[in-house]
């Protein structure tokens, strides 16, 4: 059985600490503990002879609470019976392992005979345990660092660089969570002449040396050290990812040391030489990593600590690949021993350093380097710079950065060197061309970063964008690059998925997210994704769209190898990217993505929408079965709406008429349980000639009949409720029949008369109260194209309000309610959109007819199809008396001249009432107002209808009702 003595010469480990001497061995503190347990103390001293029977306890005791160390010396110099000589001193109150290490005077007042001998082994017990501290420490000389691994890595101007690792028993767990045997490095700088704290002056550096007291190159790593020591101390209460951490700095044999955590993928020069590591086999890792890395210099460059109320200006004067480490996918800032950190302006001359990253103005070669003011703009330039080089390395890898370098060589003054310009104040061609030929790539997002680039390598430094200025724009390049990757990924899961419905909703989901921040646009020279903003979160953003991107990729996986993929994830990804928009673009791409999930006219795509509510929402699952019953119907392949529905064919009979309503009329109609109810009738007219298509208008009426009997409709849809239809052979008409709300003391009354009653300013309807009809009114037309109708006959005379029986008391309490409930009527000229449906032609009704696009006026002999635009247009000359609040008669009239024809009111229009709007209801209504008019080409090509009418309503949510959700009282 071995003996103390020889356990505990076994725990001692060999130390690396760099000391240059072969036998320094120290002892782990907790191996320590576990071997002198309070029975292996006892049962040693027991067998301690000089030791009286009767102290034996005492001494086990005091071993075990105040000298376990001192004991263990005592142990490996086979001279235990000391012990004794110890617990005679008076250290009261003191765990005597703590006042180690001792002098040799005192040793040598208590133990001379064995002082010299404690004394040296000593050593071995006092190794320090290591916590994340950036006070200084002093180490002194004789103390054996517990270093199990000490291997130079790198070495620089003013020192060398080690990695390093620490024994378990000697960092404290907050050190590195959840790996205590975690390597770290330790950046040592050139030997000094005095082994002590450096100090600092208020700006943050060390006082200059005295002529003679030292080098000049010792005494630049002391300021270096200095410098960067209260840079890192600084930037550690930042916490900032990106930037390196601090864990501790001591002094020791007369060196100074930072130590850092270990980056194990090296620095970003060593990654561009090297084959592309699988960590950032994406581009947009890439991407994100840089942006990262841009907001790491945005904190230097503007540093601010709320809780201590600090605000300082930084600079680095340093950046270049080799100051950039690599921990997994991330790029972190280090080597600070140039930057500043202060309160003063950010502009002082160049002090120093050199690679080819530097800025152009650092130095004038041409006047023997005379150094120049530099500032924050120079860090741009230098990240610019390495930037560039980062794309290459993405575009051609390590060869073409490689190349890149040989190509841009110039002569600097003696100096043969990579830079990007040719010193002071001059351009480098060979870079802008290079710089060229990564924008010819044919992804957008090199043509974004290439821009980027230009701005930050101007040689006018005021030109450059600021550090926050250079994040932004790479934010947005992320968010871009990744949408593209992923609708990219979904073209070729619809390629492996075939007809699989969820897979389509997503993908449609995903483009009107897109649409609304315009990242499927090309962009200038001025734009970079120009839908996303500052005020958005990017970050989550680009961090949301590599999920769904990783996401496509298993989804895509399990389809190549005939296993049903699961689309709750992504359909769970898509709502949280939704949830990122602001509530006003989150309610446009809501509207974007329906239009694209019923702008089918197939029954088949048409049927899963409506019975995917699961799947998408129940607002698109109701547009889509309200369109697929329009279309049976109209194909005579109609199947009731319910199963309880009934014929909508109502008999005259039970129409009793009441009065004139403009071209419609007031009317009861008696039900079936005997009661009556309030309706509205809207006659259509058809020629004895045309009895040969009276198979094709009945089927539209009757579609249209069913279309709108449909309980179940959105609450933007502003219609009426028909209770069905009566046709009259004798007198050539079919009757649509409308419900009227029940409301008591209520009268319903058409817009113009409400605007002919109400024209003068006091009785006129309040700002806001108009603002909400024309949304409502927008709303609900978009609506009726979404599920395939197009209106004809948009007017003013077609847009019902029910006005309170008792006008005085409307117009003396609250004008506003006369427009909150308003119902578009007008449909016995309405159809299904398409160039194939029978139409009825044009309204005979004259002021109706002032409604009508221009191109819709029919000449003598033939009729232009009606087109979608159209309906926008007359919507316009709606919205415009609304703005105005006047009858269209009185806006067109000019004094002195006849009629004018429909294009000539236009032109008045524009010309004369369009650009009041601005004064009376803002720029935006007015913008809305004259994109209605002017902004919709007519439809060309027949056969691209769908396309082009899919195209119109995105261009009118964009255009019109985007801009009236702006207009507020």
């Amino acid at each position: 059985m071995s003996t103390l003595c020889e356990e505990l010469e076994a725990l001692l480990h060999q130390c690396e600490d760099g000391a240059g001497e072969d036998d320094r061995k120290f002892m782990p503190f907790q191996l320590l503990q576990r071997v002198l347990t309070p029975e292996r103390i006892g049962a040693e001293v027991d067998s301690i002879g000089d030791i009286e029977f009767f102290l034996k306890t005492s001494v086990t005791t005091w071993i075990q609470s105040h000298g376990r160390r001192i004991f263990a010396i005592l142990t490996l110099l086979r001279e235990g019976h000391f012990i004794t000589k110890f617990m005679g001193q008076a250290f009261q109150g003191t765990r005597f392992d703590e006042k180690l290490p001792f002098s040799k005077e005192e040793l040598e007042a208590f133990i001379p005979d064995i002082a010299p001998q404690f004394y040296q082994r000593q050593w071995e017990f006092v190794s320090p345990v290591w916590s994340k501290n950036v006070v200084h420490r002093e180490v002194p000389p004789d103390v054996r660092l517990p270093f199990i691994y000490n291997k130079r890595i790198d070495r620089g101007g003013f020192g060398v660089v080690y990695e390093i690792k620490l024994h378990p028993d000697h960092q404290r767990t907050a050190l590195f969570p959840g790996n205590k045997n975690q390597r770290i490095v330790r950046k040592e700088f050139k030997s000094i002449a005095l082994s002590r704290a450096p100090t600092f002056d208020s700006a943050g550096s060390q006082p200059e040396s005295q002529p003679g007291s030292r080098s000049d190159s010792m005494a630049t790593s002391e300021n270096i050290y200095a410098k960067e020591l209260r840079n890192l101390s600084i930037l550690n209460e930042l916490k900032h990812p990106n930037i390196i951490e601090l864990v501790t700095s001591y002094t020791y044999r007369g060196k100074h040391n930072l130590v850092f955590p270990l980056m194990e993928g090296g620095d970003l020069g060593g990654l561009l030489r090297g084959t592309r590591p699988e960590l950032f086999h994406r581009n947009e890792t890439f991407l994100v990593a840089l942006c990262e890395l841009s907001s790491a210099i945005e904190k230097v460059h503007h540093y601010t600590l709320d809780k201590f109320d600090i605000e300082l200006m930084g600079c680095h004067y340093d950046l270049k690949p080799k100051n950039i480490l690599i921990q997994g996918s991330t790029f972190v800032l280090a080597d600070f021993g140039i930057s500043r950190l202060s309160s003063e302006s950010d502009q002082e001359l160049y002090s120093g350093g050199g690679s080819d990253y530097l800025a152009p103005e650092c130095t004038d070669a041409d006047n023997e380097f005379e150094r120049k003011a530099i500032d924050r703009s120079s860090d741009v330039w230098s990240f610019g710079c390495i930037i560039s080089e980062i794309l290459t390395y993405m575009k051609m890898g390590p060869a073409g950065v490689k190349d890149f370098r040989a190509k841009r060589e110039v002569q600097i003054g003696s100096r043969i060197i990579s830079a990007f310009h040719q010193g002071y104040q001059k351009d480098n061609k060979a870079f802008r061309d290079w710089l060229c030929l990564l924008e010819g790539e044919p992804d957008t997002f090199s043509r974004n970063i290439v821009h980027l680039i230009r701005k930050m390598t101007a040689l006018d430094r005021s030109a450059r964008p600021s550090a926050k200025e250079v994040t932004l724009s790479l934010q947005k390049s992320s968010v871009q690059a990744y949408y593209l990757s992923v609708r990219d990924l979904y073209n070729l899961l619809a390629e492996k998925a075939g007809d699989s419905f969820e897979a389509y909703a997503e993908y449609t989901k995903i483009q009107s997210w897109g649409s609304v921040l315009k990242l499927t646009q090309e962009n200038g020279d001025d734009a970079v994704a120009s839908g996303l903003t500052d005020e958005m979160d990017l970050v989550k953003m680009y961090t949301c769209l590599a999920k769904i991107q990783e996401e496509l990729e298993v989804t895509i996986e399990r389809f190549e190898d005939s296993l049903s993929p699961l689309f709750s994830s992504l359909r769970s990804l898509g709502e949280e990217l939704y949830d990122l928009l602001p509530s006003e673009l989150g309610v446009i791409a809501k509207r974007y993505w329906e239009i694209e999930m019923v702008r089918s006219e197939d029954l088949g795509d048409l049927l899963k929408t409506a019975e995917g509510a699961e799947v998408v929402s129940n607002r698109i699952a109701t547009l889509a079965r309200i369109k697929r019953m329009s279309i049976l119907v109209a194909t005579n392949d109609a199947v009731p709406l319910n199963p309880t529905d009934t014929c909508l064919k109502i008999d005259h009979s039970s129409l009793r008429q009441r009065a004139p309503f403009g071209s419609h009329t007031h009317a009861e109609l008696r039900t079936q349980d005997g009661s009556e109810k309030k309706v509205l009738v809207e006659r259509v007219q058809y020629h004895r000639y045309e009895t040969r298509v009276l198979g094709n208008l009945l089927a539209r009426i009757e579609s249209l009949s069913a279309l709108l009997n449909s309980a179940d409709k959105p609450t933007d849809f502003r219609i009426l409720r028909c209770s069905g239809y009566i046709h009259n052979p004798s007198d050539c008409a079919f009757s649509l029949v409308f419900d009227l709300p029940e409301r008591t003391r209520s009268v319903p009354k058409s817009l113009d008369t409400v605007i002919t009653e109400t024209y003068k300013s006091r009785e006129r309807p309040t700002l806001g109260s108009r603002f909400n009809l024309a949304l409502t009114l927008a709303l609900s037309l978009s609506g009726f194209h979404k599920v395939g109708w197009l209106h004809k006959s948009i007017s003013a005379y077609n847009v019902l309000l029910l006005i309170p029986s008792d006008s005085a008391a409307a117009k003396n309490k609250n004008t506003s309610g006369w427009l909150e409930d308003p119902y578009l009527i007008g449909f016995n000229r309405s159809r299904q959109d398409d160039t194939l449906v029978f139409t009825s032609g044009h309204t005979e009704t004259e002021k109706v007819a002032q409604y009508y696009h221009p191109s819709y006026t029919p000449n003598p002999g033939s009729q232009r199809p009606y087109r979608l635009h159209y309906d926008y247009y007359s919507l316009g000359l709606v919205l415009l008396q609304i703005g105005l609040w006047e009858g269209l008669s009185k806006l067109v009239k000019v004094d002195g001249q006849k009629a004018l024809s429909t294009r000539e009111m236009l032109d008045h229009l524009l010309k004369k009432r369009v650009p009041m709007l601005g004064h009376y209801m803002g720029v935006d209504y007015q913008a809305a107002v004259w994109a209605c008019l002017t902004e919709f080409e007519e439809l060309g090509d027949t056969t691209l209808q769908q396309q082009d009418n899919t195209a119109h309503q995105l261009r009118f949510e964009e255009r019109v009702i985007n801009r009236l959700r702006k207009c507020r009282a």
